[in-house]
C-alpha cells in the first residue's frame, strides 16, 4: 500500500517533466526533447530519483511499467523504448531504441545501441555525421542479465546472460551465456541434474540437443 501511494505521488510529480517534454517537442522534435528530459531526470540521486524516473517513463514510454528501477545517471535516447515490469538498470547506462523484458537486469555503464548501423560511414567524401544511418529496435528478452559495461547491438534471447564488458553484435540464443569481444556462446543456463542431486551447466551444443529432444 505504501509503495502504491508513493508511486501515485511521484506519478503526479512526473507530469511536470512530461509536459516539459511535450512542449519542447514542438521546438526540437520529440526525440531531442525526450533525450534532454531524460538527461535532466538522470541527475536526481537516491530512491526519490528512481521513483521519479519510473513515473516519468511510465507516462512517456508506451507499454512501460512503473515497477522499474532506473538508477542515477542512466539515460534513454529514444521515446520508442519499452520497459516491462521489474526491469532494473545500474548507474550510468545509455539505452537507445529497445524493448527490455520483465525481470531483466542491465549492469552499470551498459550501452544498448539502436542496432549496428546507427551511422553510415561508407562514403569517405562526406563527414560521417552527415551520412545518416539506420536505427533498429533491439530486443532484450525476459529474465536476462546484462553485465557491467557491456555493449548490446543485437537481440538477446529470454534468460540469457551477457558477461561484463562483452560486445554483442549477433543475436544471443535464449538461456545462452556469452562472453567476449565480439561475444560468443560459452555456456548455457539450462542445467541437467547429476547423480548426487546437484546441477551442472550444459555445454552449448548439449543445450541445443536438449531443446530439440521431444518430451
Amino acid at each position: 500500500m505504501l509503495k502504491r501511494c508513493a508511486q501515485y505521488i511521484f506519478l503526479c510529480l512526473a507530469a511536470l517533466p512530461w509536459v516539459w517534454w511535450k512542449t519542447f517537442s514542438l521546438l526540437l522534435g520529440s526525440g531531442r526533447a525526450f533525450t534532454g528530459v531524460s538527461q535532466f531526470l538522470a541527475l536526481f540521486p537516491g530512491a526519490s530519483g528512481c521513483l521519479l524516473r519510473a513515473a516519468f517513463y511510465r507516462l512517456a514510454l508506451a507499454d512501460t511499467s512503473q515497477d522499474i528501477a532506473v538508477e542515477f545517471l542512466t539515460t534513454f535516447s529514444h521515446p520508442g523504448t519499452r520497459l516491462a515490469a521489474h526491469v532494473s538498470t545500474g548507474t550510468g547506462c545509455n539505452i537507445g531504441l529497445a524493448d527490455i523484458g520483465e525481470h531483466s537486469l542491465i549492469g552499470t555503464h551498459t550501452c544498448v545501441l539502436s542496432g549496428r548501423n546507427q551511422h553510415d560511414y561508407t562514403d569517405t567524401r562526406v563527414p560521417i555525421h552527415l551520412q545518416g544511418g539506420l536505427r533498429k529496435r533491439v530486443h532484450i528478452g525476459r529474465d536476462c542479465w546484462i553485465g557491467s559495461a557491456a555493449v548490446i547491438m543485437a537481440d538477446v534471447g529470454d534468460g540469457a546472460v551477457v558477461a561484463a564488458g562483452s560486445v554483442v553484435i549477433r543475436p544471443v540464443p535464449p538461456y545462452a551465456i556469452v562472453f567476449g569481444v565480439p561475444a560468443r556462446v560459452v555456456g548455457s543456463r539450462l542445467a541437467r541434474q547429476t547423480s548426487d542431486g546437484s546441477s551442472e551447466a550444459v555445454a552449448p551444443e548439449m543445450a541445443q540437443e536438449t531443446e530439440q529432444t521431444p518430451q
